[in-house]
């Protein structure tokens, strides 16, 4: 009975929910997922932040932005990889959707500062910054999206 008692528990502890198994194919679902809903904001960010919009709209936009990429990251680094090359796609991925977050709450703070009248030298360094978080993430994502054909090809 014991033994039965033993085992009904093993059983239930692997088939719970959010009991994460390792798998290279989580990652790279969860990477393109997240990728995909990046993308668009991420083309954007120019284009919404130029000077026809009004700091309000630059804020909502950059305030979705960085929620977006804080989600991102916080997924894919929930992911369990089966290799090494999952775990470096993992790592490229997370890391660069952290870089975006970062780089979006520092575009936060520079709107913020314009409509506080804060002069440019206070305002361009923390845009300069922002672009290259942004930069840099792009290039993380890049590096992990060669490695997938790697994870899904074999």
């Amino acid at each position: 009975m014991k033994r039965l008692a033993l085992l009904l528990v093993c059983l239930a502890v692997l088939a719970a929910p959010g009991a994460a198994q390792a798998d290279d194919a989580d990652v790279t679902a969860a990477v393109t997922r997240w990728s995909l809903k990046i993308a668009k904001p991420a083309k954007q960010l120019s284009t919404r932040l130029s000077a026809a919009s009004t700091p309000q709209e630059a804020l909502g936009f950059l305030r979705s932005f960085t929620a977006t990429a804080t989600k991102g990251a916080g997924a894919i680094g929930a992911t369990r990889s089966s290799s090494a090359k999952g775990t470096q796609v993992r790592t490229l991925a997370r890391g660069a959707f952290a870089q975006y977050a970062a780089a979006g709450r520092l575009l936060i703070q520079a709107v913020k500062d314009v409509q506080a009248g804060k002069g440019r030298s206070i305002v361009e360094p923390k845009i300069t910054k922002a672009i290259k978080l942004a930069t840099a993430g792009s290039a993380l994502l890049s590096r992990a999206a060669k490695l997938i054909p790697q994870l899904v090809g074999g």
